[in-house]
C-alpha cells in the first residue's frame, strides 16, 4: 500500500497511474489494518480533490471506496460520514457508466441501513439511479446489479415518500428478473421483495 502510494505521489499529475493506484488501492483495502485503511481514504479524497473533473479518477475514488466498504468496520462508518454525497454525485455525472453505478450502489447499500440517512439519499437522487443500473445494457451479466437494486429496495420500503420515484424501478425489475429463471438468489430475493410494492404506501 505504501509503495503504490508513494509511486503515485510522485508523478501527482499522472491522472492514468493515479487512476490505477487508486484501482489497486481498493483491491487491497480490505486486508488493510484500520490505521492503513484511514492513509488510503486520505489518499483517495486527496486525489479527487486535485483531479477534480478527470473521470478516470473519479471511477477509480469509488472503486477504491467499495473496497474499504468490503469489510464492516471503521472504513464503513467513514465513508457514511464523510464520501456518500460525493459518490453519488460521481453516479450521476458518469451516469449511465455501469462500472460506477454497480460500485456506488454497493457501497450505499453497505453503509447504509434505513432512516434519515436513506431519505437524503432519496431526495438526492437514488431512484434514479437505480433505475439506470437496473437497465444498463453495458453488463453481460446483471445480476450482481439487480441484488442490489432489490437490496436497497427492501430497505426503502418503510420510506412512503420514496415509493412514488421507485414505480419505475419496480417495472423495470418486473421485466428484467424474469430473464434469469435459473438465478435462484435473484429469484427468491425479488419474490420477497417486490410483493411489498404491489401494496398501497
Amino acid at each position: 500500500v505504501e509503495l503504490i502510494m508513494g509511486i503515485a505521489s510522485q508523478y501527482p499529475a499522472n491522472v492514468k497511474l493515479l487512476g490505477i493506484s487508486m484501482w489497486a488501492l481498493g483491491g487491497l483495502a480490505p486486508r488493510a489494518t484500520p490505521e492503513m485503511q484511514d492513509t488510503i481514504l486520505e489518499f483517495a479524497f486527496r486525489a479527487l480533490e486535485a483531479h477534480s473533473q478527470e473521470p478516470q479518477v473519479r471511477l477509480n475514488f469509488v472503486v477504491l471506496l467499495a473496497g474499504l466498504c468490503a469489510v464492516q468496520g471503521e472504513a464503513c462508518d467513514k465513508v457514511r460520514n464523510g464520501a456518500l454525497e460525493t459518490v453519488l454525485q460521481i453516479m450521476k455525472d458518469l451516469d449511465p457508466n455501469f462500472k460506477v453505478l454497480l460500485m456506488g450502489l454497493y457501497i450505499v447499500d453497505r453503509v447504509v441501513e434505513g432512516g434519515k440517512e436513506l431519505s437524503a439519499l432519496v431526495e438526492q437522487g437514488l431512484p434514479q439511479l437505480m433505475s439506470s443500473a437496473a437497465k444498463s445494457s453495458d453488463a453481460v451479466d446483471k445480476t450482481p446489479v439487480l441484488l442490489l437494486v432489490l437490496n436497497l429496495l427492501d430497505k426503502l420500503r418503510p420510506i412512503a415518500e420514496a415509493r412514488a420515484q421507485l414505480q419505475h424501478v419496480i417495472a423495470q425489475l418486473k421485466a428484467v428478473v424474469p430473464r434469469y429463471p435459473d438465478d435462484d438468489q435473484l429469484q427468491q430475493r425479488a419474490a420477497s421483495v417486490l410483493p411489498h410494492y404491489a401494496q398501497k404506501a
